[in-house]
C-alpha cells in the first residue's frame, strides 16, 4: 500500500495525541478510557494503599485530566489567601464578633471523588480531616497557622 492509498488521496498519518478513546459503561454511557482506568486504579489503591496516598492519586488524576482547571484553582486560592484581613489566621475581612477562619480549600472534584470512594463511616470530613489534609497538601492551605 502506498502512502496515498485508501485514504482519499491524502497521506496516511498516525493518530494524534489528542485522540480520545471512549468505552461503554454498564449504564450505556460512554466514558473516556483514561478516566475508567484511573477509577479502577483508585478503587484498587483504596484496598492496598494508605488513605493519604489515595488522596494524592485523586489530586494527581484531577491535575492531569484538567490541567487548566487545576492551575486556575491554585491561582484563585492564592488570591483568596491575599484577601484575608489576617493572613496568619485567614480570617474574613469585615467587622465580626467571631471571625470565620478559612483553614483549607479542598477542590470540589477531590471531595466528590473521595465521597465516591469512602462513605461517611470510613471518612468523616470534619475539622480534623481538613487539618490533616493541609498538612499533607500545603498547596491547599489558606491560613498560615492552623
Amino acid at each position: 500500500m502506498t502512502q496515498y492509498g485508501g485514504n482519499g488521496g491524502r497521506p496516511n498519518r498516525p493518530p494524534t495525541k489528542n485522540m480520545t478513546v471512549l468505552v461503554p459503561l454498564e449504564s450505556g454511557r460512554l466514558e473516556d478510557a483514561n478516566t475508567v482506568l484511573a477509577a479502577d486504579a483508585l478503587l484498587e489503591a483504596k484496598k492496598t494503599k494508605p488513605f493519604w496516598e489515595v488522596v494524592e492519586q485523586v489530586i494527581n488524576f484531577w491535575a492531569n485530566k484538567e490541567p487548566r482547571a487545576y492551575r486556575s484553582y491554585l491561582v484563585e486560592l492564592d488570591s483568596v489567601r491575599n484577601t484575608r484581613s489576617d493572613p496568619k489566621f485567614a480570617t474574613a475581612k469585615g467587622d465580626r464578633s467571631q471571625p470565620i477562619r478559612y483553614i483549607a480549600d479542598v477542590p470540589e472534584f477531590v471531595t466528590l471523588v473521595l465521597r465516591k470512594l469512602y462513605d461517611t463511616d470510613e471518612l468523616e470530613m470534619d475539622k480534623r480531616c481538613f487539618h490533616d489534609f493541609v498538612k499533607h497538601f500545603p498547596a491547599f492551605k489558606v491560613a498560615q497557622k492552623l
